[in-house]
């Protein structure tokens, strides 16, 4: 079975999920040429835009449109989702030019398109601080230096990366930080380091029992509706007050969807936080396969995290 346009057996595992890769860069920097070179040899396995937010906001400062705040704060909602990639291309200014005089430009003359050159260079050297920005500047394989690099990012552990996320940021905090990650139920295989972090390993299985204990609750009719619900309920979800305030588990059509909200996390600790989930969705399987009949075979899950406060914590 294919989810996203691709095959979990063909990538092997579990990935960190690609909403949207954005190719960011001035006018002829080679945008449109990257996008169709990639989906031509990927058979458009990405979601991938000529702009973004990110393009509405610099120019938005550059001309100082009247938008600039709604458009700063659009692009720093679409930045905190690690599930955004932006891939900004800045070829030598000589490429830029050259590519200029033979197909020209409807909008900028020669120095508008040197404007826009050294402004989208200031702006993307000083935002490739965060783990989603990549620059690309070599020219003469820019396609593939473009698709390695998102091979490279969809790679990564997204704990990790929600961890370089926060330690770019001059506040050490960033709220409304979203990761996620897709893949095969049948690669997921369960952490137990997690279990031996001391500080937090009372904590954990004081959530799992909870967890368990509120799936059993529904299936067997104790609730307010007295009513058993099945393995499309949407009623198996945990919830507190804590550091891990909910947990909202769902199946449907043979997938399994984790969505985990944390109300304050901090970053150096949020790979054992983030393991456990992963556990729970391990967990949450066995559970459903233990308790009914479901019409379809379990393949795939998804795991959405999103942070209230993802925090370095200050000593």
């Amino acid at each position: 079975m294919c989810f996203y346009g691709f095959s979990y057996m063909e990538n092997k595992g579990e990935l960190m999920l690609l909403k949207n890769v954005f190719i960011e860069g001035p006018d002829c920097s080679g945008k449109t040429t990257v996008i169709n070179s990639i989906h031509k040899n990927t058979n458009y396995r990405y979601h991938m835009f000529d702009r973004s937010r990110m393009s509405q906001y610099l120019f938005s400062v550059m001309y100082e449109r009247t938008d600039l705040k709604w458009s700063k704060d659009l692009y720093h909602q679409e930045l905190c989702d690690l599930s955004n990639l932006y891939v900004v291309l800045l070829p030598d200014l000589d490429v830029v030019l050259d590519r200029f005089q033979k197909r020209g430009d409807e909008i900028h003359d020669k120095s508008g398109i040197e404007s826009v050159y050294f402004n989208f260079k200031k702006f993307a050297i000083e935002e490739s601080r965060f783990p989603n920005v990549i620059v690309i500047r070599d020219s003469e394989n820019q396609w593939k230096d473009v698709l390695n690099a998102i091979e490279k990012y969809e790679s990564k552990k997204e704990y990790e990366v929600a961890k370089e996320f926060v330690y770019a940021k001059s506040s050490k905090e960033s709220v409304g930080l979203k990761i996620s990650e897709i893949g095969s139920l049948n690669d997921l295989k369960k952490d137990y380091n997690c279990m031996k972090f001391k500080k937090e390993k009372e904590y954990y299985e004081t959530i799992e029992k909870q967890f368990i204990q509120k799936f059993i609750n529904e299936t067997t009719g104790d609730n307010e509706y007295s009513r058993k619900e099945l393995y499309d309920s949407r009623r198996f979800i945990f919830v507190s007050d804590t550091c891990i305030s909910s947990i909202h588990a769902i199946c449907r059509d043979g997938k399994i969807t984790f969505q985990a909200y944390m109300r304050s996390s901090n970053v150096d600790q949020v790979r054992h936080d983030y393991n456990f989930i992963r556990n729970l969705v391990i967990v949450f399987k066995n559970l459903l396969l233990g308790s009914s009949s479901i019409p379809f075979d379990l393949e795939a899950y998804q795991l959405d995290l999103l942070f209230g406060s993802a925090h370095v914590v200050q000593t």
